[in-house]
């Protein structure tokens, strides 16, 4: 153990470039190192990084998962979130005539300053061969440090550095469960940050139902509410179909963009003696059961 502490530190601390493949059977154990070492010390030359990401993801570890996604290759990033990505659109049934104003989560959040898979700047000169070193990536450190690892979709990532003799931590760190229950608006987070930018470039508009809208109807009618109720899917529908237009994914087609489209359908009439019909639009519909409330994420808690 201590001797692969020690090497991977000199590895680090030295930029020696390693290919992924050679790194990988240590992720388990290193997980950390083996990330820092792709981002400090490797040049892309074209090596895929998506098997470093799945490693993450199969620790359901999000803190790795956000350093692993700022080191994949832009292109193959977005094919491969899209294929996990789920759509969810919050939508409220009401009788009452006062509503007040719905509020979104806000615009999406500002990409770090700087290129996905950057580094911080490494202290050069002479490198002392160390004892050995307990790596861990945190979320949180200063940006205009050396302990910069990352910098991309959503967060930066930062390496810390400490000495067994000093802290006894593990060299794997705990996954925070609450962190990844919410997982896959993160995925979405992260391909809104890709697609806002690209959006902007072309001078088209944001994706405000994407990145956290909801919808409300005041019920009239049976008749009233399914045609509203169809004009609000569709209308998700046709900006999920704009956000991949923007970020140049043409390879899933109408019927596949909404299998991934997940409605989240609440009942909140005082009066519930007609039942809400689903529209035929062939997306999924889930209805939230009256006594539970909306979770952060636009879906019903469980």
């Amino acid at each position: 153990m201590r001797t692969r502490r020690a090497l991977f530190d000199a590895l680090i601390r030295t930029r020696t470039p390693v290919p992924l493949t050679e790194l990988l059977p240590y992720f388990d154990q290193f997980p950390a190192a083996v990330i820092a070492i792709v981002a400090k010390n490797n040049p892309r030359n074209g090596e895929d990084r998506l098997p470093l990401l799945l490693k993450a993801e199969e620790q359901r570890n999000a803190v790795y998962w956000y350093a692993a996604i700022a080191l994949v290759d832009r292109e193959q990033l977005v094919h491969y979130l899209i294929q996990q990505a789920r759509f969810d659109y919050s939508i409220t049934v009401t009788d009452q005539d006062f509503l007040p104003v719905q509020v979104s989560e806000g615009p999406p959040r500002a990409i770090p300053h700087g290129i996905p898979g950057g580094v911080g700047s490494a202290p050069k000169g002479s490198v002392t061969w160390p004892d050995s070193t307990i790596y861990h990536i945190e979320l949180s450190g200063d940006i205009d440090g050396n302990n910069l690892l990352t910098s991309g979709p959503l967060r930066n990532t930062y390496l810390k550095a400490w000495s067994p003799q000093t802290h006894a931590f593990p060299d794997v760190q705990d996954a925070d469960p609450l962190a990844w229950e919410d997982h896959d608006r993160e995925v979405v987070r992260v391909l809104l940050s890709i697609a806002h930018c690209a959006a902007c470039q072309r001078a088209q508009a944001d994706f405000p139902n994407i990145r956290g809208g909801r919808a409300t109807i005041v019920w009239h009618s049976a008749e009233q509410t399914s045609l509203l109720l169809e004009d609000a899917v569709e209308g998700y529908v046709r900006e999920c179909i704009r956000m991949l237009d923007a970020l140049h994914e043409t390879a899933l087609s109408n019927s596949e963009i909404r299998a991934k489209v997940r409605i989240w359908l609440r009942d909140q009439r005082t009066v519930k003696t007609v039942p809400i019909s689903n529209v035929d639009s062939r997306v999924e519909f889930n209805r939230c059961a009256p006594i539970q409330s909306s979770s952060s994420n636009g879906r019903c808690t469980d």
